[in-house]
């Protein structure tokens, strides 16, 4: 919750407690904890008397029907056109137990801050325009009302003021002095002098502060200084020692990859204005560099899997066809997962990964059993009919049983869930499409390798 800059604590706090009742009347609600003057992100907390964070707790995921995003963007809604001071932003906890990051960062850099706040701005209302795009802005926003007092050199000499004098006595005015200390037996307390706080935010009784000149004579504040109500920036950021602001997105209805697709073919096809740059972060920037090391890791494990069946086999063409197996597990895997509804994540490519080692199983029972009845005299055909019919039952059997193991994670509904289905929906998949397609598929290429080689050493034979 962010409520104006000039907010108290105490009125910080009365309206928390209004919201927290509005918040306890929903039937999903189960426990609330709130955190008055105070906002957390992932790496960070922020104590400021502006603001409110509150953690709601629902109840379990099986005695609600409506999902924990879809029930905090409602309720965000319905807080933000209820209380109208209040600015709402929701997010789901994540597995490291704190607010979720949101997946949408650019840092914007550039050394005239007023220039850069300007076009920061203008960004962040063209992001906020992009389907999907929810609660964009900027890390910083608007700032806190402050009176600028300049004082006035030939005046304080008119009416011989001492600047030290003067600035001492605003000091104490709105500050406070502690100087004088109250003792009561053992204890000790501090007698703190200072204007009430109506006084202290009040722009024309600040006018009337009155300052000792140097003949013991009151003068007002506003015959020596100009007093301007301003507003100051609450907080100073940079990147690479360049003056920056982050502009910010959460996601809601379409996935990460293509709003962020979206948002930078927008910001390619804007001009910026000259010393102004920017900076992808947060998943704009980690999901591109995670896929890239995972989709080495892919080509490192086929690699190690030829390899390793090359060594075995004394051949380099069989382990060839086995490898057939893999880009038919991948079109199951991504037909499951769009099946399902679900997306291409971390924990799916882990899923295709590891399918890599699974599948090449089924190909190379096959082959391997050619391979045998070959070598005691059957025929190419008769080989490749054979093997498939004798192999056929081991392969349904593991495929089926490894299936059956995994459906229990991919229709799992169970508080966190989401982060396991996909992997479970992609191995079902690989494994299905593998099993089926293999037994038709890699005896085809095996047969077609082994004319090849034969046309080959016929060949050579001849010249």
């Amino acid at each position: 919750l962010e409520f104006p800059k000039n907010y108290t604590l105490k009125q910080n706090n009365l309206l928390t407690k209004e919201i927290e009742s509005y918040i306890s009347k929903k039937s999903e609600v189960e426990q609330i904890f709130t955190s008055v003057g105070r906002s957390s992100s992932l790496l960070a907390v922020e104590s400021e008397r502006d603001k409110t964070e509150i953690s709601v707790k629902l109840i379990d995921k099986n005695s609600r029907e409506i999902s924990a995003s879809r029930f905090f963007k409602d309720l965000e809604n319905e807080l933000n056109s209820t209380f109208t001071d209040v600015k709402v932003r929701s997010g789901i906890v994540s597995l490291m137990g704190g607010a979720d990051e949101n997946p949408i960062q650019i840092v914007v850099r550039g050394a005239d801050k007023e220039l850069l706040m300007q076009f920061a701005e203008e960004l962040r209302r063209d992001i906020s325009m992009i389907p999907g795009a929810s609660n964009t802005k900027l890390s910083i926003e608007g700032g806190s009302e402050e009176l600028v007092v300049k004082f006035n050199r030939e005046q304080m000499a008119r009416f011989n003021v001492n600047p030290l004098i003067a600035a001492s006595s605003l000091y104490t005015y709105f500050a406070g002095n502690r100087d004088n200390k109250f003792t009561s037996g053992d204890m000790q307390y501090d007698i703190l002098i200072r204007a009430d706080s109506f006084d202290r935010s009040s722009y024309e009784n600040v006018k009337g502060v009155t300052v000792i000149n140097n003949f013991g004579e009151p003068v007002k504040l506003e015959q020596i200084a100009s007093i301007e109500p301003s507003f100051s920036s609450t907080r100073l950021e940079r990147y690479a020692r360049i003056s920056s602001v982050m502009i910010e997105s959460q996601v809601l209805g379409r996935t990460v990859g293509a709003v962020g697709d979206d948002i930078k073919a927008m910001i390619e096809s804007k001009e910026f204005p000259n010393g102004i740059d920017f900076l992808y972060e947060g998943d704009l920037k980690y999901q591109d560099d995670a896929f890239g090391s995972l989709g080495t890791a892919l080509l490192a494990a086929i690699v190690l899997v030829y390899l390793i069946m090359v060594a075995l086999y004394q051949s380099y063409l069989h382990p060839f066809v086995v490898l057939f197996s893999i880009p038919l597990s991948i079109i199951g895997a991504l037909y499951a997962l769009a099946m399902a509804g679900d997306t291409l994540s971390i924990f799916t490519i882990l899923g295709m990964i590891i399918l890599v080692g699974l599948v090449t199983k089924n190909a190379i029972l096959v082959v391997d059993f050619i391979n045998t009845l070959r070598s005691k005299g059957s025929s190419l055909i008769v080989a490749v009919n054979s093997a498939v019919k004798l192999r056929i039952r081991p392969i349904l059997m593991t495929a089926i049983s490894t299936v059956v193991g995994m459906l229990p994670i991919a229709l799992s509904n169970s508080p966190g869930s989401e982060w396991k289905n996909g992997l479970g929906w992609a191995l079902i998949g690989g494994i299905t499409s593998s099993m089926l397609l293999s037994l038709i598929v890699v005896p085809l290429i095996y047969i077609v390798f082994d004319n090849f080689k034969n046309r080959i050493i016929k060949t050579k034979n001849n010249e």
